[in-house]
């Protein structure tokens, strides 16, 4: 079982790896959502002046193991050079759980593969979990991010049965690639090729760019 953390302070760090330069977890499955009876967040954590190099993988990644709970993350004036993802976030039916209060400040990405990925859609569970169990993703905000993505600077999937809300872009400008916003809503602010269906909620595919 995933184990959680909290009060992490992380800074003035270079990785290179061909996995996640760093991956924040919290329980897996009913392992996170029956312990004790109710979710052991990770929490409190803190990312700063962090360099990364990940060509497969991502460079901050949230789950998929996270149905204890993870809260209060904020990652700021770091790098992220030739990431499969810079930035992941993954949950599916079956978590259960929480990912809330995240927050991505003044970064920058280089050749990406995907700048952003929310992503509700994730599989893998152990034997005896609930199906039903459905995950929360919620205030999650990128402000000042720069640089290039090759294949999408941003896919936001979130799930019909709740949607992910909250969703933040103010001042990022990263180039080169599409967005792609499903069952999610928020804002996005000076933030070009950005899905315009965000502040009303994009369904489906729509919102595709």
């Amino acid at each position: 079982m995933p184990l959680c953390c909290w009060q992490v302070i992380i800074h003035d760090c270079h990785v290179s790896t061909g996995d996640d330069c760093i991956a924040i977890k919290s329980g897996w499955d009913m392992y996170g959502y029956r312990y004790m009876g109710h979710g052991v967040p990770s929490s409190n954590i803190s990312v700063t002046n962090f360099y990364c190099e990940s060509p497969t993988s991502a460079g901050i990644c949230i789950g998929s193991e996270m149905s204890g709970n993870v809260t209060d993350v904020h990652v700021k004036d770091s790098t992220f050079v030739n990431t499969g993802y810079a930035f992941r976030i993954k949950t599916g039916m079956g978590r259960g759980g929480a990912v809330e209060r995240v927050s991505y400040t003044n970064c920058s990405v280089s050749r990406a593969g995907y700048a952003f990925m929310y992503a509700e859609n994730y599989g893998g569970h152990p034997k005896g979990y609930d199906p039903t169990a459905t995950p929360t993703l919620k205030d999650v905000r990128a402000v000042g991010i720069r640089g290039d993505a090759n294949n999408s600077v941003a896919q936001l999937l979130g799930l019909a049965r709740r949607p992910a809300t909250g969703i933040v872009f103010e001042d990022v400008d990263v180039t080169g690639g599409r967005w792609q916003c499903a069952e999610v809503f928020g804002t996005a602010s000076s933030t070009p090729g950005s899905c315009e269906c965000l502040s009303h909620g994009c369904k489906g595919g729509a919102g595709s760019q």
